[in-house]
């Protein structure tokens, strides 16, 4: 099977939104673990800042070429939603939905995020992607000609 650019998109989306996840529900018993060992304070907004910077543009980027390809429009809204979700988590933040509220925000998003690039990848392996994107090997072979 070739792998596509979108496909490659949608599991580093899947990934990092999964680590969101992960990181919001699982930061305060780690830090709570960790207290006797860790003194420093990790800063918690500057790590969501640093996730969702990552994840708008691998994200809209797998769901735009998903929706190109194969008109998913769905598909990509329910992912637009769920970045929506996560940034407004980011941009209300603790101070104006509570702890729990931001919590649950972020776990939101980062499930509807992760939800739409599961259905776009599993689309493009459905209506086999071999005949409608470029393989990522032709592209770096094409910009490396002497290999």
């Amino acid at each position: 099977m070739i792998i596509t650019a979108q496909m490659t998109a949608d599991r580093v989306a899947i990934s990092v939104s999964a680590l969101c996840a992960i990181h919001c529900l699982f930061t305060p018993a780690l830090l709570i673990m960790t207290s006797v060992v860790l003194p420093l304070s990790i800063n918690n907004e500057l790590i969501h800042l640093f996730v969702l910077m990552v994840a708008i543009p691998v994200s809209f980027v797998a769901l735009a070429l998903g929706q190109r390809n194969h008109k998913t429009v769905t598909i990509f809204g329910l992912g637009i939603f769920g970045l929506t979700v996560l940034s407004a988590a980011w941009f209300l933040g603790e101070a104006n939905l509570g702890e729990y509220g931001e919590k649950a925000l972020t776990v939101l998003g980062s499930i509807l995020v992760v939800y739409a690039h599961i259905r776009n990848y599993r689309r493009c392996r459905a209506v086999n992607c071999d005949c409608c994107h470029e393989d990522i090997s032709e592209k770096i072979d094409m910009q490396n000609p002497s290999s």
